[in-house]
């Protein structure tokens, strides 16, 4: 559990993120809520995906096909969830969470808290 952060026009971590660190063979489940939502404008065009990191880099990865053109009346604060089983992965650390973007991130505002849960599964 933790702060949500507001979406970015470039994919970023919308959750705080599970560090997480896997042997050769085992995959990763990630699923994360987070409470995302817009000031006085409406906000469109959220784009969600599960998401990972490699530790010691900064670039963060989507997984999937995403889910895609979100919206948030004026006003308001919604629940977003996503789930996956991120593809296979060598042996190492990463950070997972909910990852996302948007065009119109600047009215994206009303950010609140998020879970994520990631279980490692074995072959």
């Amino acid at each position: 559990m933790g702060a949500c952060s507001n979406p970015q026009t470039t994919i970023s971590f919308l959750t705080p993120t599970v560090t997480v660190t896997i042997t050769a063979g085992q995959k990763i489940f990630v699923m994360a809520h987070a409470a995302l939502g817009a000031g006085v404008s409406p906000a469109s065009n959220l784009n969600i995906y599960p998401g990972y990191m490699v530790q010691g880099t900064t670039t963060v990865l989507p997984v999937g096909g995403g889910i895609f053109g979100l919206t948030a009346p004026a006003n308001s604060r919604q629940i977003y969830s996503i789930s996956g089983v991120l593809p296979p992965l060598t042996a190492g650390t990463y950070h997972v969470g909910m990852a996302g973007s948007s065009s119109n991130a600047a009215n994206w505002i009303n950010s609140e808290w998020a879970y994520v849960t990631v279980l490692v599964l074995n072959p």
